[in-house]
């Protein structure tokens, strides 16, 4: 064994061990990755959420907050001084067009009625025209009918002359108005006093509300790129069936049971009045009375909660964060098995150069012998010398060989092979190849048992590369039969998988190739363990330009092997078409 092979083999020894500890490293170090991802997703998701959660309640709080802001405006634009004879109608009309003015929602107000206060008349009310006069009315409308009630009762109730507000509560969310009661100069003892009381009744335009208003406010807060994000729905404070709005048709108050956020609206909220306005008595009284909220703004994700949102969206970056992770991992294996395949083929190499170089030193020290014993005249028998001739031209024949076989796997490995197409008989490739191989038999002391159809057809195939094919599984089988055994080469014509063809089979008794062996056995310069361990020698290359050859010309090899029962190796060619054959 040679200083190189032992050095290769110790290198190989320590370079395995250090490989498998490179993959187990790589491999802990991916699965600790993976569950720190694992928790820092987590982590995330819980930031995520809170931080979803948060923007959700203050969107749902400005939502309520936007509306409730209207209505404090409208209520402090009518908010007007008056005197013992009431709000004028041109005071009121020049409210409105103020109101109107400032305002981004013009037609939120659908009416405006005025309602007095007589003595002996009673209640009156008043409709401001579109002329901006103030137009008697003998009946009440029909959705302010429960407010005259209210009104009545209110001021019938004792002792009134003590309080400061006096007839319904400023917001009416039925109807839905707001009523703006006019400031007192002063309090009296009796009733008699109240005769200048009125209230401006301000409806609201229910159908822009439900129609215009909400929807833009739910697009405005609860929008994302894909569109509205949320469903959105306005109850009943009290009575939470009783649903108001909704921000689609399909939905019903049991989709809003378990909601995500909520706020109240429909009220009046301090900071919407300025702190100069709280001297007023009337408008301090109504800030205490209306501060609770008579509609509920409920929220929930379109997904079905804010919690399934945030889970989804923790699944999917779990997916695309292990899915890079399992990118890495086949990367990396990828790299490991490319580097493995890299590492197996130097060493095929370094088995090659090895082999190729043992096997250049027995013919040419063979020759080199013979010729000094020639040049020293050491053999004077006309015989011996004949002898000794043969023998040089025998080893320069395998020197040959073996140089023609590296430059047959150079030109074929870089893509400059070319074959000369021509129908050949393949008896006649047989009979050249065991020509070529008898002194490889006689020193082997091996049988050959020949069995070659002679009406084989021809075949069409670059005569020189496939009989160097034929005595390269010669050559083999030899080499690793035993002294006394026999090889059976056989040529016959049978059915294949593109039609019918031609089979040269060659079967030895030798020991067999390893099943570990078998599907490498045509990878150039792979050598079995079984053949290194009994140092035959050799390239490696034959078989992987065997399969390269034969392949080329359509057909290709098989091989049938058991450890102990021999090796049979068979190649499949292509019959010549009939038109080839006659041409011929």
């Amino acid at each position: 064994m040679t200083d190189a092979r032992i050095a290769h083999m110790s290198y190989s020894r320590l370079a395995r061990p250090a490989s498998l500890l490179v993959v187990g490293l790589l491999a802990a170090l991916l699965v600790l990755v993976a569950v720190y991802q694992y928790n820092l997703l987590g982590e995330l998701s819980d930031a995520v959420r809170e931080r979803m959660q948060a923007n959700l309640r203050s969107a749902t709080f400005r939502f309520a907050q936007e509306f409730d802001g209207e209505l404090a405006h409208i209520y402090r634009t009518f908010q007007v001084e008056s005197g013992e004879e009431g709000t004028p109608a041109g005071q009121i009309a020049l409210q409105y067009a103020s109101w109107a003015n400032e305002t981004q929602l013009p037609e939120l107000i659908s009416n405006i009625y005025w309602v007095t206060h007589d003595e002996r008349e009673g209640l009156e009310l008043s409709k401001l025209n579109t002329s901006g006069e103030l137009v008697g009315l003998d009946e009440w409308p029909g959705k302010l009918e429960y407010l005259r009630r209210d009104f009545n009762h209110s001021l019938r109730r004792s002792p009134a002359q003590h309080e400061t507000t006096v007839g319904p509560s400023a917001l009416q969310p039925d109807v839905p108005a707001v009523i703006v009661q006019q400031s007192l100069l002063r309090q009296s003892s009796s009733l008699d006093r109240y005769r200048a009381i009125s209230w401006i009744v301000v409806v609201l335009n229910r159908e822009m509300l439900l129609q215009e208003i909400f929807p833009a406010l739910s697009n405005e807060y609860f929008s994302g790129d894909g569109g509205l994000e949320f469903n959105v729905a306005i109850v009943d404070a009290e009575h939470r069936d009783d649903l108001i709005y909704r921000s689609s048709p399909n939905l019903s108050v049991g989709d809003f049971e378990n909601h995500d956020a909520e706020n109240g609206t429909f009220r009046f909220r301090y900071w919407d009045f300025p702190s100069r306005t709280w001297r007023n008595r009337v408008i301090w009284d109504v800030l205490e009375e209306e501060v609770e909220p008579r509609w509920m703004v409920l929220v929930k994700h379109r997904s079905g909660s804010l919690e399934a949102a945030v889970a989804r969206v923790r699944n999917r970056n779990l997916v695309i964060s292990f899915g890079a992770l399992l990118l890495l991992a086949g990367s990396v294996l990828m790299i490991i098995v490319s580097t493995r395949r890299a590492q197996r083929l130097a060493n095929q190499q370094m088995e090659f150069v090895a082999g190729v170089s043992h096997e250049l030193r027995t013919p040419l020290a063979v020759i080199r012998s013979a010729g000094e014993n020639l040049a020293d005249a050491v053999i004077e028998d006309p015989g011996r010398t004949r002898t000794y001739g043969e023998v040089i031209s025998e080893e320069g024949r395998r020197l040959s060989d073996m140089v023609e076989r590296i430059l047959l796997f150079s030109r074929i490995q870089s893509g400059h092979q070319s074959y000369k197409l021509e129908p050949v008989r393949i008896a006649e490739l047989v009979d050249e190849a065991l020509d070529a191989s008898r002194s490889l038999i006689q020193q082997n002391d091996v049988e050959i048992r020949l069995q070659v159809s002679e009406d084989l057809p021809l075949t069409m195939v670059d005569a020189g590369a496939v009989r160097s094919a034929i005595q390269n599984l010669i050559s083999n089988a030899i080499k690793y039969s035993t002294a006394g055994s026999s090889v059976e080469i056989e040529a016959r014509e049978a059915p294949g998988k593109a039609g019918t063809e031609i089979q040269v089979a060659v079967r030895d008794e030798g020991e067999g190739i390893l099943a570990a062996d078998l599907r490498h056995i045509f990878d150039p310069f792979y050598r079995g363990r079984g053949v290194r361990d009994a140092q035959v020698q050799g390239s490696g290359l034959g078989l992987s330009l065997v399969r390269q050859v034969i392949e080329a010309h359509g057909g290709r090899v098989s091989v049938d092997s058991s450890p102990g029962k021999g090796s049979t190796f068979i190649l499949h060619l292509p019959v010549t078409p009939p038109a080839a054959e006659n041409a011929d």
